[in-house]
């Protein structure tokens, strides 16, 4: 099992660090594991321990996508990241988290969530750029999580 680190720049300062599985490495898109390992609630999404979530990350992208399964391999949730500064390698998948997320939960409309979180005076660019992420994902983000189980399966052994 081949370990990777997934390191998360906050627009505060802060970083994240998580241990994950290396699942795909392709040129220009890869595939995270990390089995949660304490309880988190999420909006109204409870995680628990035992939990897995898979994540996607391509090259030239807004977003990426973090598909939350249960224990059970029931799908929890499907949880987009705005992000940018994506740098993916065979040890260490990084970028920068520009605060909005958007909540998809089986069977509902996508909920945008953070918005309050944005730091204000934050550069128009970049404040633009976060706008077109929340349009394309909430625009495609069917065609986006179809494209992510066809990658996981193509990918990974096990059955999701």
């Amino acid at each position: 099992m081949d370990m990777c680190k997934e390191v998360k720049h906050r627009l505060d300062g802060r970083k994240d660090i998580f241990e994950c599985q290396l699942i795909a490495l392709e040129k220009n898109w890869g595939i995270l594991k990390y089995k949660i390992k304490e309880y988190r609630q999420v909006y109204n999404i409870d995680l628990s321990p035992g939990d897995i979530t898979f994540a996607f990350y391509w090259q030239g992208r807004s977003y990426n996508l973090y598909v939350w399964l249960s224990a059970g391999n029931s799908i929890i949730a499907y949880y987009f990241n705005i992000i940018d500064g994506l740098t993916l390698s065979v040890n260490r998948f990084e970028y920068r988290d520009l605060v909005a997320d958007i909540l998809v939960i089986p069977g509902k409309a996508p909920v945008i969530l953070d918005m309050e979180e944005i730091p204000e005076g934050i550069e128009n660019s970049l404040a633009c750029y976060i706008e077109r992420g929340i349009e394309e994902v909430t625009k495609n983000y069917s065609g986006i999580i179809s494209e992510a189980e066809r990658l996981l399966r193509r990918s990974y052994n096990d059955k999701v």
